[in-house]
């Protein structure tokens, strides 16, 4: 398959810390019977995809895929891009076996890159794991959707800082950049953040507070009325304990994005799982968003 422009372009800016750039592929379409399928994939290291599993009680034929990794985790100059191509009508879940550990660094960083083409009728949710950021771990995450007029695309990221010594040292940063744009190229949504472990323990109000567990989840879709997605969502946060949320509006009537503070992952996790839910029941009525095994 050929390497996608997007790849290229971000190896070549990264090229003064490291020329090598990790690439995975999917391409996803729908057959006769309805039922979405891998049409084509390229997957080097340290990239691994499990077959799709079509699970009863989801959308008709949607594709549950689960992205794996046989490196252990990210690494120091790690320069990872997975590309995701939903074709029209399409249907995909697509999330990780595992959380994923972020080692330490001496010098260095990682870059993940993940490009998202939605498109028209098509839906992806890409939900992956939480991050366990390790001491001096310096980790950038981007994610960049092509979104069709009549697409939905689901996104959620979530990490937490892990110190297994016990050293009292924490990562170094985490960056993360999510931008949606139109098929035309147009910036309808950016939401960027960067963060270190100081800020995070310093328990500062308006930031983090008493809540060093954070996970963000991004909802873009026309299908719906953004406004109806925010009422909804707010209230699926009231009914949930031990968690600080709030819900806001994306631009350009977009959709909606949603932020969750936590003491823990347990019960982040359970938000982010109600959250997942009560949209899958705004967008697609009648169908229940069945738990993937972990």
């Amino acid at each position: 398959m050929k390497i996608d422009a997007r790849a290229t372009q971000l190896r070549e800016i990264a090229a003064d810390e490291s020329d090598t750039w990790h690439h995975a592929a999917l391409v996803f379409a729908v057959d006769t019977r309805g039922r979405t399928y891998i049409k084509s994939q390229f997957g080097g290291y340290p990239f691994h995809f499990c077959r799709p599993f079509h699970l009863a009680g989801d959308p008709d034929g949607m594709a549950t895929v689960y992205v794996q990794s046989c490196s252990g985790g990210v690494f120091e100059q790690d320069r990872l891009a997975l590309r995701i191509d939903a074709t029209a009508r399409s249907h995909v879940h697509m999330t990780t076996a595992a959380s994923t550990i972020v080692h330490g660094m001496h010098a260095g960083r990682a870059i993940q890159c993940v490009d998202i083409d939605v498109g028209e009728g098509a839906l992806v949710e890409y939900m992956p794991n939480m991050l366990i950021l390790f001491p001096q771990a310096r980790m950038e995450s981007n994610v960049t959707v092509r979104l069709a007029a009549s697409g939905t695309v689901v996104l959620c990221d979530t990490f937490i800082a892990h110190d297994p010594s016990a050293s009292g040292c924490g990562f170094d940063t985490l960056t993360c950049t999510t931008a949606i744009h139109s098929t035309a190229g147009k910036v309808l949504a950016l939401d960027r953040y960067s963060i270190n472990a100081d800020t995070l323990y310093e328990c500062i109000p308006g930031i983090t507070g008493m809540l060093p567990v954070v996970g963000n989840f991004i909802v873009a879709t026309k299908v719906v009325p953004a406004q109806d997605l925010l009422e909804e969502l707010r209230r699926a946060l009231l009914g949930i304990s031990a968690i600080y949320g709030g819900v806001s509006l994306l631009p350009n009537e977009l959709g909606i994005a949603v932020r969750v503070l936590a003491d823990d992952a347990i019960p982040l996790n359970n938000a982010l799982d109600t959250l997942w839910r009560r949209t899958r029941e705004c967008l697609l009525v009648g169908s229940a968003a069945i738990s993937r095994r972990k």
